[in-house]
């Protein structure tokens, strides 16, 4: 039955930090940095049911880890 094992809870806490500077009149700079699983919480994948070997219900593959990512952006 599809969905009859689940995996591990899924933790993960996203934020971002936006901080804009006034250049002139009708210009702005603004920097933006996010970061996605910041607290770098090991999500787990789910567990194999369609095996019928000796790996059913491993669990194979895990998600992303933290990732931080920073821009600028130039309003006119």
């Amino acid at each position: 039955m599809k969905g009859s094992f689940v995996g591990p809870q899924y933790a993960s806490w996203d934020t971002s930090i936006i901080r804009v500077f006034p250049i002139h009149e009708s210009l702005e700079l603004q920097f933006r940095a996010e970061f996605f699983n910041v607290l770098n919480h090991t999500n787990f994948g789910d567990p194999q049911q369609n095996q019928v070997n000796g790996s059913f219900g491993t669990i194979t593959s895990a998600n992303d880890p933290r990732i931080g990512q920073l821009s600028l952006k130039l309003a006119f």
